[in-house]
């Protein structure tokens, strides 16, 4: 259902990829021709260029926050749809067991939450996984032993958050909770 704002994301991402990756090489070129020959015409053709990409790069982020935002609204509004209408057809007896509070915060809390996963950390982590694929190529292209160190110590990004993972699980499920009992006592139940 949304999968041509999804789709109109990808260009997006890989415009703003393409600038954050390319920027290094125009300092490069500032220090090494700008710095080193004195040539002015050069570096003005050089910043000159560096605006309309800057530009593009930010037509291009503002583009895929925008398409994000549309996702995650759009799914959030589906999925309130949905639990409304799951808890219509709900009996009398779940309505007395389960208390007021834990539902607002199921609708309020939880579904804030899933809509910032799409519209805002699941693009940032397919770009962060971009930016480090085409960063670690291009780190072997200019200079293979650092790039060897840096693959070295990758293991490490990826165990840190396998580790803390379940305290913060926890941490998470103990707020929720935390959350009901306040909803609960603002609802009168």
């Amino acid at each position: 259902m949304y999968w041509l704002q999804g789709l109109l994301i990808v260009p997006a991402m890989l415009l703003q990829l393409a600038f954050e990756v390319l920027l290094p090489f125009a300092y490069q070129l500032i220090f090494d021709r700008v710095i080193a020959t004195g040539d002015g015409r050069f570096l003005a053709l050089l910043l000159s260029g560096l605006a309309v990409v800057f530009i593009i790069h930010s037509l291009a982020s503002l583009s895929q926050d925008y398409l994000s935002a549309l996702i995650g609204a759009g799914v959030l509004k589906d999925m309130r749809l949905k639990m409304f209408n799951h808890l219509q057809h709900l009996s009398l007896s779940f309505y007395a067991r389960v208390q007021a509070g834990e539902l607002m915060s199921r609708f309020s809390s939880d579904l804030t939450d899933i809509e910032r996963a799409i519209a805002i950390d699941f693009p940032k982590g397919i770009y962060n996984i971009f930016l480090m694929i085409i960063s670690a190529l291009l780190l072997f292209v200019v200079e293979q032993r650092l790039a060897l160190v840096t693959l070295g110590a990758l293991p490490v990004i990826f165990i840190g958050p396998h580790l803390l993972g379940s305290r913060v699980t926890n941490t998470s499920y103990r707020l929720r909770q935390n959350e009901a009992k306040v909803l609960q006592q603002f609802s009168g139940n």
